[in-house]
């Protein structure tokens, strides 16, 4: 199935599933380039304008107009995204170039004055949020990270949580709106597209030659990014995430040619209409079900009160636990595993760091796991605090924040 990027603060997981909805595939075999005439529309940021390719310090190309990065045709990079392209790092299981999730799961909304598809961007998230444990909610003024759908001429989003307002863009006069309302969500929500998994060339062939110019860098994989992922399931031609078999193909004689060939020689069309199950499996792996819960342990190391001085230190073993159910009643073993975003954060007499965030790979087979271990060394003399210091690690895309010390 799908990707979900390790760039930004956001993953480069790469997600993929069977899925049991009805296929959109054409058992007639097709030449290799012959093209399609009837596939949906490629969603692009920009469709009327003339992009310039940009190539990263590490490597990577992308899309640029003036001073916006676009990623594989309607992905908004922000400055901070581009930035951690150049750094990339892994230490263990933590990806210190993940992509931001939205906090506690719950993404806030609202519309520009024009935007005339409110009822098929209500329905668009409801799809979603039938399936999987990510909410939707109006925004209100005091939401500062919310998407703010607006109209332009071309479908484009962010990738994840950037902070702040973000756009995403839905054109007029096209087809499947609701559909595409659910794809550029999906980005939002930190996937990327199908057949950018890293195994994607034992199923599809791309045509290099018959890609427009400053197009190709849109079919690159997460390999090929140097981003971190895993590609889970199989390949999925069904995805509501899957380029049309002509994606960002060269007009020849009035004909777009094909870009994307299927290796067993079956046609196959884009899909704008459903989420199939390895889309839903996908969002599961960073929203749940199941539900996560931070859960802090106290492991006092020592502790001395006189009544005149006094001096507490411990640890703070902090894990995550999963469970079948919002109300954190039954515990839930972990079948794919599970992306977290996790932060670390530092504290002197009341100063806080600024948190930093990574993303934490959670093993399937398991129903809690420990992020990190925090720890505070606090003392008092005659009840005035003297000096302390404390380390703290939590999650952001958490259902409840269980903790206390």
């Amino acid at each position: 199935m799908k990707k979900i990027y390790f760039i930004l603060h956001c993953i480069c997981l790469s997600f993929a599933g069977c899925t049991n909805n009805p296929g959109m595939e054409d058992t007639a075999m097709l030449p290799k380039t012959r093209a399609i005439h009837n596939e949906e529309p490629v969603e692009e940021a920009f469709p009327n304008a003339r992009t310039e390719t940009y190539s990263t310090a590490s490597g990577i190309e992308l899309e640029k107009l003036d001073s916006i990065y676009i990623l594989q045709g309607d992905i908004i990079l922000s400055s901070e995204q581009i930035h951690k392209l150049e750094q990339q790092e892994t230490r263990g299981a933590i990806q210190t170039n993940a992509t931001n999730y939205w906090t506690s799961c719950d993404v806030y909304y609202d519309f520009a004055s024009d935007f005339i598809y409110k009822e098929e961007a209500l329905q668009a998230m409801n799809n979603i949020s039938s399936s999987v444990a990510v909410q939707f909610h109006p925004k209100e003024t005091y939401n500062k990270d919310y998407v703010h759908f607006i109209h332009t001429d071309g479908n484009y989003s962010n990738l994840g949580s950037i902070g702040g307002k973000q756009d995403i863009s839905i054109a007029k006069n096209q087809g499947s709106v609701t559909g595409i309302i659910m794809h550029e969500l999906l980005h939002a929500l930190g996937l990327f597209h199908e057949m950018c998994r890293a195994d994607r060339n034992e199923y599809i062939e791309i045509l290099w030659d018959n890609i427009e110019a400053n197009k190709k860098s849109n079919f690159q994989t997460y390999i090929e990014l140097n981003t971190p992922g895993a590609d889970i399931g199989n390949f999925d031609f069904n995805s509501i995430m899957m380029y049309p078999s002509n994606a960002f193909g060269k007009q020849v004689n009035g004909v777009q040619q094909k870009t994307i060939y299927r290796k067993d020689g079956l046609s196959y069309y884009a899909q704008r209409s459903y989420l199939t199950d390895s889309d839903i499996t996908a969002l599961r792996a960073i929203y749940g079900p199941p539900y996560a819960k931070i859960k802090r342990v106290t492991d006092e190391i020592y502790s001395y009160d006189d009544g005149y001085d006094y001096y507490y230190e411990a640890n703070y073993p902090t894990y995550v636990e999963f469970y079948k159910d919002p109300e954190f009643t039954i515990p839930a073993t972990l079948t794919t595993p599970r992306y977290l975003n996790i932060f670390r954060q530092e504290s002197n007499n009341g100063t806080y760091t600024v948190p930093q965030y990574s993303t934490l790979i959670v093993p399937a087979g398991v129903s809690s796991y420990l992020i990190g271990t925090g720890y505070v060394n606090a003392s008092e003399r005659w009840g005035q605090s003297a000096e302390s210091w404390r380390i703290e690690y939590g999650i952001k895309n958490y259902h409840h924040n269980g903790y206390g010390y």
